[in-house]
């Protein structure tokens, strides 16, 4: 019996691709859940984004305060009295881009550990 032939080096294993797969909906879900930032009188301020917050919204009234529209937000969007969903609130462009940064190489690092498990395995070193 021949060998299996050893797979290319940008050709990743099926279980790679799942975990990878998993470690991408958990940064997706830590990134977009609104956690509760602050209270003020009967409104509530949450925020989404890890480790970055890319989003304000707030729940509730709220008395009027002084507010400006910071430089870097890109989307206003209306509140309900509900908790926040969606695209609510004020995202903020450049904390979204380093989420996304930070994500892609969270995922790419567990790429390259499991795959060098598995190919590790298959050589019979581990």
């Amino acid at each position: 019996m021949s060998d299996k032939p050893k797979r290319r080096f940008w050709q990743i294993h099926l279980s790679t691709a799942i975990v990878m797969m998993f470690t991408a909906g958990g940064l997706m879900w830590i990134n977009l859940r609104p956690v509760l930032d602050d209270t003020y009188g009967d409104a509530l301020f949450y925020e989404r984004g890890f480790p970055f917050a890319m989003n304000d919204a707030n729940q509730g009234w709220q008395t009027s305060l002084d507010w400006t529209k910071p430089k870097n937000m890109a989307y206003v969007g209306k509140m309900r009295e509900s908790m926040p969903s969606g695209f609510e609130g004020n995202w903020f462009v450049f904390p979204a881009c380093w989420n996304a940064v930070i994500a892609m190489a969270a995922i790419g690092c567990i790429a390259v550990f499991w795959e060098g498990l598995l190919r590790r395995r298959e050589d019979g070193k581990l």
